[in-house]
């Protein structure tokens, strides 16, 4: 979707393009996600130390505290994510009591349309709403009139999405697919390498493990703690928001390997029970010390002399987690901090691309300076032409081979400021960044390529061959 690049696009606009500024839509989008989720819980809970527990609970996720500071689609699909479930709970307010709720069904409609500008997993926030309004409300109370005003305005703000790819080949379609290794699917059935794995599965509950740190313990006493004393209303909506999002990757995670960001949306809910029974346990753990350290009891606690409960722990654990990667995070751009980890991929992200467009802009130099001609740039991973794009002086437009190399297409095959295809590229000098010499001689049919940095992988070629718009050269996915 392409909702990331607009805030991007707004945040450099209105102020001046930097990296802090580029991030800066994540941070706004994590602060307004805290309120939307405060706000839903204190309506749930009509209390005000709930929803401000709610909110402060949603900084002790790690993977939210991540997606905050990184300009990734995250962190604004969380801010209509939670928007979107705060619309839908006023609209189960309203029609408990037998009321429309025009206002609420066009912020759900909003909330879910420009979260899917944003990302397309909000949709499976839809199923968890359904079965809540059908099992959770008599059917007289539906009201239809705000059921079609939600879809007519979600349909507004998601056609561009839908034309676009319609015009297309659903490339959105095949991208999804392709993340399954199925049919259809922009990546070969073939380049999957391996049949399915029992490490599948157990990778996805690890990542979640690390993507919700000890708030997940929380998460599932509190619910424990609900079951037992029984589901009201706002802890069935909460499960139901959730419940979709973390059923569907969980079986996604049988057919593929997962990601750990995948799910964490469905996490947001979920921090409503733990706001609404935590409060009440710490206070009763709180009179069990203080009648522990009146009465000279025995030590009861693993952790410290002190008795312990697992809310306690977790609240801890997780305040200390959260604090740990508030301090830990900055450091990872300091390379002396960061040097034993030097081959780590995370931290390689961190370190490479000043590096790495130093180096290119020489190359880019001394080729102007060897053949009387820029040169243009292309690389063999979105990643890296990201990178590049922003790092590189005077910022050049660099272009993406992945589709080219036998990797999946990306939106550069889609602007035509940055398809390989264009006219004014070929018989071009060219720098290629990525890869290896013998992966690009092969995609493109160059003759000679030659190193320039092989540790670097920065190669140039004098000229780069005219493409047809239709063409891709069958190969191996590129591991570089």
């Amino acid at each position: 979707g392409p909702m990331v690049a607009w805030l991007i696009g707004a945040a450099t606009s209105l102020l001046y393009i930097d990296e802090w500024i580029v991030r800066l839509p994540s941070v706004v989008s994590a602060a307004l996600s805290m309120v939307a989720l405060g706000v839903l819980a204190w309506r749930i809970s009509r209390s005000v130390r709930v929803g401000a527990a709610a909110a402060m609970c949603f900084a002790l996720v790690p993977a939210y505290a991540l997606t905050s500071a990184v300009a990734t689609i995250d962190a604004p699909l969380l801010m209509f994510w939670s928007a979107a479930c705060l619309g839908a709970w006023i609209m189960h307010e309203r029609w408990s009591v037998g009321r429309h709720a025009p206002l609420a069904a066009l912020a759900l409609g909003a909330a879910l349309g420009l979260g899917f500008l944003a990302k397309f997993t909000v949709l499976l926030l839809v199923p968890g709403l359904v079965v809540f309004a059908v099992l959770g409300a008599r059917r007289a109370r539906i009201k239809p009139a705000d059921l079609a005003l939600a879809l007519i305005v979600f349909a507004y703000f998601a056609s561009d999405v839908v034309v676009w790819n319609a015009r297309n080949d659903w490339q959105t379609v095949a991208h999804l697919l392709g993340h399954l290794h199925v049919e259809g699917g922009d990546l070969d059935v073939g380049t999957a390498g391996t049949a399915f794995s029992v490490w599948w599965p157990l990778e996805f509950v690890g990542l979640q493990l690390v993507a919700a740190g000890p708030v997940l313990v929380l998460m599932i006493w509190s619910i424990r703690r609900r079951v037992r004393r029984g589901l009201d209303p706002g802890d069935r909506f909460a499960v139901a928001c959730a419940a979709p999002i973390l059923l569907v990757y969980f079986a996604a995670s049988f057919l593929a390997p997962t990601e750990a960001n995948w799910p964490i949306a469905g996490y947001l809910t979920l921090l409503i029970p733990v706001a609404r029974t935590l409060p009440g346990a710490m206070r009763l753990h709180a009179v069990r010390v203080a009648d522990w350290r009146r009465d000279g009891k025995p030590r009861r606690g693993v952790l410290r002399r002190a008795p312990e409960s697992v809310p306690q722990v977790a609240l801890h654990w997780s305040i200390g987690f959260a604090v740990g990667a508030t301090l830990i995070m900055p450091l990872a751009g300091v390379p002396a901090l960061t040097g034993a980890f030097a081959d780590n991929p995370l931290v390689r992200r961190v370190h490479e691309s000043k590096t790495l467009a130093a180096r290119v802009y020489v190359a880019m130099l001394e080729a102007e300076r060897d053949w009387g001609e820029a040169p243009a740039v292309i690389a063999n991973r979105y990643t890296r032409t990201a990178q590049l794009a922003f790092e590189l002086p005077g910022r050049p437009t660099v272009s993406c081979a992945s589709k080219h190399m036998g990797d999946r297409p990306t939106a550069y095959d889609s602007m035509a400021a940055t398809r390989l295809d264009r006219p004014e590229l070929a018989g071009r000098p060219a720098i290629l960044v990525g890869g290896t010499p013998a992966r690009w001689a092969d995609a493109f049919g160059l003759g000679t390529v030659e190193v320039l940095h092989r540790d670097a992988e920065i190669y140039r070629v004098r000229a780069f061959p005219s493409l047809r718009p239709t063409d891709r050269t069958p190969a191996e996915p590129d591991d570089g």
